[in-house]
């Protein structure tokens, strides 16, 4: 096996031993640099060819998923479909990406309000980028070129954390279920939209 590769093998080793570590319910402030070594079947000085602390694993674990996501997110989003088919399509797309990773999910979740302050700080920046990135999608939409650009900062808000609330219930829920969620969400937003493409922004802060 090349050097490179074997590196490689050792890096996914030990996110997937914290990921193993923390689907158990761990917190991940509670892991050791040992245990996730020892759950890795590296040895301790491994870790630190790839990581200067537990922080920076927690970050790559942030990292790993977020710029796969966004591009898949704004792939969906740019597809020309009416409104009704292009809010499923962002939806089907974002929780077979969440089925897809669940054990990653399941840590991101949790470390919104984890231990770590360095690894909820990457989180909340990591959301405020999908903020700004479907903001700018739905600039371009048709039925909101009348929104302000506060206003469509807000309802990009209002989605993501619309979203984001359901990824625990999908996580937990069998596979019936998990499509009784995509229903649900995919309703909500619609709602959303439709109030939307009805707002009227007072005079101050209509686009000039």
């Amino acid at each position: 096996m090349a050097p490179s590769a074997h590196r490689r093998k050792t890096y996914d080793a030990l996110l997937d031993a914290a990921l193993g570590l923390t689907a158990q319910g761990r917190g991940f402030a509670s892991l050791s640099l040992r245990e996730v070594t020892r759950t890795a079947g590296v040895v301790p000085t491994a870790f630190y060819r790839h990581f200067e602390s537990m922080d920076e694993l927690g970050l790559a674990l942030v990292d790993c998923s977020a710029g796969a996501l966004r591009t898949l997110m704004h792939e969906a989003r740019s597809a020309e479909l009416d409104g009704n088919h292009l809010v499923r399509r962002s939806v089907d797309t974002f929780f077979d990406f969440v089925a897809q990773h669940a054990a990653l999910f399941l840590f991101l979740v949790r470390e919104q309000t984890g231990g770590s302050s360095a690894v909820r700080d990457a989180l909340a920046v990591v959301i405020r980028l999908f903020i700004a990135d479907l903001a700018t999608d739905l600039a371009r939409a048709p039925l909101l070129r009348h929104v302000a650009t506060a206003d469509l900062n807000l309802l990009a808000e209002l989605i993501t954390n619309t979203v984001s609330a359901a990824i625990p219930g999908f996580l937990g829920a069998g596979e019936n279920q998990r499509q009784a969620v995509r229903n649900r969400v995919e309703k909500q937003l619609r709602i959303i939209l439709l109030g939307a493409a009805q707002w009227q922004a007072s005079p101050s802060q209509k686009p000039a």
